[in-house]
């Protein structure tokens, strides 16, 4: 196994990068396939610092599986947040949401400090609630939201929680769950939108 201490070096290059990334995308507004690229680039150093499934669902997986599951995880949660930061509050407010719940379950799980880093990005969330209701008068923009979505995704692949029977069914549940809440409020503001008119 890699040494903890290398695993926090590269969660912290790599929350660092995501934050870069989004901000130069933010500024720049640079082509999805680029901020793509080095996302998917992020994630393969993850994978390669030791954070990755290693064991889903009891099974334990084969390295180039592990590698494409743990990298497609990592982007599809930066995405994810990424897209659903279409409306005022969304975003920050499941980042508290999700935040809350995985820090809570590293807590039982005897890992105080992942728990405390997941609590510190559910209490900076909820601080930025307040100026990013509607009207809005601060955004997260990819920066912040990239950087929540990075920061679920790589706590989440703790080796006890991918371990644990509350994952088993947590995790599909993120995956399907947050695209699936982003078309709904797609469909919802379209609809909202054709009422107001």
């Amino acid at each position: 196994d890699t040494d903890p201490s290398n695993k926090l070096i590269f969660f912290l290059l790599g929350s660092f990068s995501i934050l870069i990334l989004g901000a130069v995308d933010d500024r720049f507004n640079i082509k999805a396939t680029v901020k793509l690229f080095f996302q998917i680039v992020i994630a393969a150093g993850m994978f390669y610092a030791g954070i990755a499934f290693d064991d889903l669902l009891g099974i334990t997986l084969p390295p180039l599986i592990n590698f494409c599951v743990t990298v497609f995880w990592i982007v599809l949660l930066i995405n994810a947040f990424n897209l659903i930061d279409g409306m005022d509050g969304v975003c920050a407010g499941l980042g508290v949401v999700s935040s809350l719940s995985l820090g809570i379950l590293l807590l039982l799980l005897n890992q105080p400090i992942k728990a405390c880093i997941l609590f510190i990005l559910a209490g900076s969330c909820l601080g930025f609630l307040k100026y990013n209701f509607h009207p809005a008068s601060i955004f997260l923009g990819d920066a912040g939201s990239m950087f929540i979505g990075f920061i679920i995704a790589t706590l989440s692949l703790s080796g006890d929680v991918n371990k644990s029977a509350i994952i088993s069914i947590l995790v599909p549940l993120l995956i399907v769950g947050i695209p699936i809440f982003d078309v709904i409020l797609a469909v919802w503001r379209r609809v909202a939108r054709r009422i107001l008119n």
